[in-house]
């Protein structure tokens, strides 16, 4: 594909959190009783992204590595980041899932996330590339936590999935990078920084990997 159409492209894909918006607003407008609002923000702020989201990726997998900009793959990746970018821009709408226990996760597993039984989550935990993590049982994630499956440079942006094995302890605003792999029963330290494909045992003893 031509790069400037591929530019094109990407440049275009920065509109969707705004026509998100937009059509939410406007529909909001047409409905007329609190049952159709309710409704309404249901299945339109909470269901039909993650929808999108996987039609989108149905047809794709995302192998770790670095992707160019003329990759097709990578413009997949990036519509389906716009299509997250609405609830990292509007956090309440995620902070009122995490309320009622369970939910949460139920909604990550609607985009494609493999999370566990029992998961706990702290607020203000922001995920943006909720396909590409994967959380074992009884995890306990802490308030502020960051997890991001991407890493962008001049070149390239790689992609890696976060795994985190059962019964571990995130600490409250860690930062998760690509890759990293947090043993079973492992204690991340609050305010940790992870750097990309880290392999992490424990707060005393963690190695870590370029792949």
């Amino acid at each position: 594909m031509n790069i400037s159409k591929v530019k094109i492209l990407f440049l275009l894909g920065n509109l969707v959190p705004f026509f998100q918006l937009l059509i939410f607003i406007l529909g909001l407008l047409q409905m007329n009783s609190a049952g159709e609002i309710i409704a309404f923000i249901i299945l339109y702020i909470y269901l039909l992204p993650p929808l999108l989201f996987r039609t989108l990726h149905l047809f794709y997998t995302f192998e770790p590595g670095g992707y160019r900009l003329s990759d097709k793959e990578l413009l997949i990746w990036w519509y389906g980041a716009q299509l997250q970018l609405l609830f990292a821009r509007l956090p309440f709408l995620e902070e009122l899932l995490r309320i009622p226990p369970f939910l949460y996760s139920a909604w990550l597993r609607l985009w494609g996330a493999k999370i566990g039984k029992l998961v706990y989550w702290s607020p203000r935990i922001e995920i943006l590339d909720r396909n590409l993590i994967e959380i074992g049982d009884r995890t306990v994630v802490g308030y502020g936590a960051k997890f991001s499956s991407h890493l962008i440079n001049k070149e390239k942006i790689f992609l890696a999935k976060i795994t985190i094995g059962a019964d571990a302890l995130i600490g409250g605003d860690s930062k998760i990078a690509p890759g990293c792999e947090i043993a079973e029963h492992a204690i991340v330290p609050a305010l940790s920084v992870l750097m990309p494909m880290t392999i992490f045992k424990s707060a005393s003893n963690n190695t870590s990997q370029d792949r």
